[in-house]
Parts: structure tokens; sequence; C-alpha cells
């Protein structure tokens, strides 16, 4: 993984909505453009949270017509390729428990990179980058379409600091080529998973994640704790399909 600056996060309630609003400005068509004001800046964190089915927020329209249970998976039939997505709450919320059990500033600069295991159309990717301005964010898809909406939504991103930590790769995350040696975070929806994937994951992982790593995974990992990682907790996490799924936190230790 290349290295990249740091950046100075500031303690803004708004920042999350300005980055979000600020990757987006060009994309909308001048009618909808707003005047700014200084006496009413909604909080797009508040707003969300207040009215979880609100849509089009700034980071919605990133992803416009691009939608993943739609792209075309006909010739990937050695694959189960179900498709769902953590919501932008779940999204939020990920990043607080990462941050809980491995917080980016005991991480080094170099082993500062989130990867999403079948990323879809990368919308856990870029809320990552966008919620953390030190840390690379990657995704792995092995639909091509899907990865080319996550790429689309990448190129609407009008911050260059926020687009260039982004990186989306079309592949099987098991190939060798992908290696999770400098991935501080990582995370994966793998109810579909069968448990052969699973173990080849687990003995991946083993491998190659550096110590105090975290994982996020909704399905259990069996025999985690014979490879060295610990289950911290089970937590709720809204997704597309649940808005109360739960999760489980691992460490390696």
């Amino acid at each position: 993984m290349s290295r990249f600056k740091l950046r100075k996060k500031k303690n803004s309630p708004n920042s999350f909505q300005s980055s979000m609003e600020n990757s987006t400005a060009n994309q909308l068509p001048a009618s909808q453009k707003k005047a700014p004001t200084r006496k009413y800046r909604p909080s797009l964190r508040k707003r969300t949270m207040r009215n979880p089915a609100k849509k089009n927020s700034a980071f919605d329209q990133l992803f416009s017509g691009l939608m993943g249970n739609t792209a075309n998976t006909d010739k990937y039939t050695n694959y189960t390729t179900t498709y769902g997505e953590v919501t932008e709450q779940g999204i939020r919320k990920m990043s607080e428990i990462f941050q809980k059990y491995c917080p980016l500033k005991g991480v080094p600069i170099e082993n500062r990179t989130f990867f999403d295991l079948g990323c879809g159309v990368g919308k856990a990717v870029i809320g990552m980058a966008i919620l953390h301005p030190e840390l690379r964010a990657c995704g792995i898809e092995i639909v091509e379409e899907r990865i080319q909406f996550a790429r689309q939504a990448q190129s609407r991103i009008k911050n260059k600091n926020i687009m260039n930590r982004v990186a989306f790769y079309e592949g099987s995350f098991l190939d060798p080529k992908y290696r999770y040696t400098s991935t501080c975070w990582l995370y994966m929806s793998n109810l579909c998973f069968n448990e052969e994937t699973q173990q080849q994951l687990l003995s991946k992982f083993a491998a190659e994640l550096p110590q105090h790593a975290v994982v996020i995974c909704s399905k259990e990992l069996n025999g985690a704790d014979k490879k060295g990682f610990v289950l911290k907790e089970r937590i709720n996490i809204p997704m597309t399909w649940n808005e109360q799924h739960v999760v489980n936190i691992y460490q390696k230790v």
C-alpha cells in the first residue's frame, strides 16, 4: 500500500456532512443547489438519525442510479452473489467500533488501511474514507458491474483527498495477490460464505493481518480463537435487510 499524508481531523459536528456535501456539489443541477447560510446548516448525522428513511442525502447522491442488486451476475455461477448493504448509520457505527478497539492514532501510518471484502458498489469504502482523513479505504468485489458502479461513485467525489484514498479491485478476495498485511480494519458481510471459504479467509487473516487488527463480520468465524483472534463482542448494525443485524467483532492478538 502506498503512503499518504496525515491530515488533522477537526472535531466539528458537521465535518461528516461538509465532506460529503463537498464531494457531490458538482453533481447537482443548478436548480437543486442551495445558497449557503450561516444561520442554519443541518447536520447530516442528526438529520439521518432522526429520519433514517430520508433519501437523497449528500452521501446517497454519490450512488444515484448505482444499484448493486441490478448488476448482471449470470457468469458467476461458482459464487454466491446475493446483495445487501450496510446503511449510512451502520457505516458510522462500524467506524466507532473500529476506533474503540483499534484507534488509528495508535496504528502505524503504513497500516492505516480499511478493507471491505465483497464491497458491492463501495458505500462502506467511500464512507470510511470520508469519516477518517488519515485512512486508506479499499474494496474487493467479484462482480464486474458492481466494481464499475463503485468506481463511478468514486469519480463523483469532488474532494481529491478523499478520492485518492479510495481504491476498488475486481476479483476474488482469496487471490494471493491481495494481501492484508497493511490492514488495521476489515469488514465482510459473510452470511452467504460457505464454511470452506470461511476457513480459507480465517487462515489468510491469521497469516497476514497485523496484531490488533479488527475484523467485523456477519457470521461467526469457527475456530477463530485457535488462529489468534478474540471475539470482543456482538452488536447490532443497521443493514438494508435488517435494522438490527447482529455482527461479530474480532481482534487479532
